[in-house]
């Protein structure tokens, strides 16, 4: 049953986007897909970005690769860049490097938004490559735009 949400814009929810002529599809965690599933945005979410960081930009790939750059827009939503460590603490889990490499080189992510975005992903090298903010953000403000139907 659809959200209200998915209603209004005209989307469907699923956590599968089919690929025509294949077996195989992109499992993900939430997707609001166009009617005809030919386009919409995808949601993975995930506990930190070390967590698979490859994952939604080799899902994304896949996409541009089936049905055309950016028909697909996919997010990434995660909680935070801490990893315990030990009994000891906690240790920041940062990667800005491969993020940066996988955005400019295999696919573009429409954004990576965090409860509280870690500092360093704020920062030139990465912000100024793909969008980072808070989940605040993204159901406040951005989501209607990542929604839309072109």
């Amino acid at each position: 049953m659809p959200s209200s949400c998915c209603e209004k814009s005209g989307l469907e929810r699923t956590a599968h986007v089919k690929l025509a002529g294949q077996t195989e599809n992109v499992s993900t965690d939430i997707a609001f897909l166009e009617r005809g599933h030919r386009g919409g945005l995808v949601v993975p979410a995930k506990i930190t970005t070390r967590e698979r960081i490859v994952q939604p930009f080799a899902h994304q790939r896949i996409l541009d690769s089936v049905f055309g750059e950016q028909r697909f827009r996919s997010i990434l939503v995660s909680v935070s860049e801490m990893q315990r460590q030990r009994q000891t603490g906690a240790n920041a889990i940062c990667v800005p490097g491969p993020i940066r490499l996988y955005q400019l080189h295999l696919a573009r992510l429409s954004g990576l938004y965090y409860l509280d975005p870690p500092a360093r992903y704020l920062e030139r090298d990465v912000a100024d490559h793909i969008t980072v903010d808070t989940v605040g953000r993204l159901l406040g403000e951005d989501l209607p735009a990542l929604t839309a139907l072109d």
